[in-house]
């Protein structure tokens, strides 16, 4: 027998870097679905990279903060079933 699974939800990947193109750790990404305001939230690794699976499909807003540095938003970041979104290249929000 074969079992296949079917998701029904999508995926963020990124990565945060300064203005000089450095990794920023610790930064902190909440991502919202703007139809229904559902939030997940997470943060950058060492390397600066991040991701958020399970995501609903349609179209987000993600915030990115950090005590030192100002809050940023990209929006819209649009979410398909069974893929992983990427920002575009590297993402400097700082």
């Amino acid at each position: 027998h074969t079992v296949t699974a079917h998701t029904l939800a999508g995926a963020l990947e990124g990565r945060v870097s300064d203005a000089q193109g450095l990794a920023v750790a610790g930064v902190t990404i909440e991502v919202v679905h703007v139809e229904t305001n559902d939030r997940a939230t997470t943060e950058t690794d060492d390397r600066g990279d991040f991701g958020v699976a399970g995501l609903k499909p349609g179209l987000y807003r993600v915030e990115t903060r950090r005590d030192t540095f100002k809050r940023a938003v990209r929006f819209p970041v649009p979410i398909e079933i069974g893929t992983a979104s990427k920002t575009p290249g590297t993402s400097r929000y700082f």
